[in-house]
């Protein structure tokens, strides 16, 4: 998926749960405009947004980046089994190809989730120590 189609993704997730960019930018810590420039990929969606945004919503981030349209291991295993089953070899073919773009998609997507996995920890560490540093002040 390209990136330019998050803001998208976010405002279909938003409307689905019937809320308004101003309850999505109080629950989030951001501001309305904000929550309208990323709707309409003016601006990418921070990490910290994108996690904070999931867990409004009650939705995983793979979802929320894929628009809902994940596919795991079993699917396409699955898939791979009843293309053998088509008499249509032009057909089998165009579905395996099919299946070959869903398996680079989903390793593509899993490297996406575990780099932002990964600034999403750096970020939470870096807010500890400065919460450390804050409370030691007060």
């Amino acid at each position: 998926m390209k990136e330019e189609s998050y803001g998208g993704h976010i405002k279909e997730f938003r409307e689905a749960n019937k809320l308004s960019q101003q309850k999505i930018a109080d629950l989030t810590g951001y501001t309305r405009s904000s929550i309208n420039s990323i709707e309409r990929n003016d601006q990418r969606p921070p990490i910290d947004f994108l996690v904070k945004f999931s867990k409004v919503i009650g939705v995983s981030l793979d979802v929320i980046l894929t628009n809902g349209q994940s596919f795991d291991e079993n699917d396409i295993h699955d898939m791979k089994h009843k293309i053998e089953a088509i008499p249509n070899p032009v057909l089998a073919d165009e579905i395996k190809r099919y299946i070959a773009k869903l398996e680079a998609d989903q390793k593509s997507m899993k490297l996406k989730i575990m780099e932002l996995d990964k600034k999403y920890k750096a970020v939470l560490n870096e807010l500890e120590v400065v919460y450390k540093k804050l409370k030691k002040l007060f």
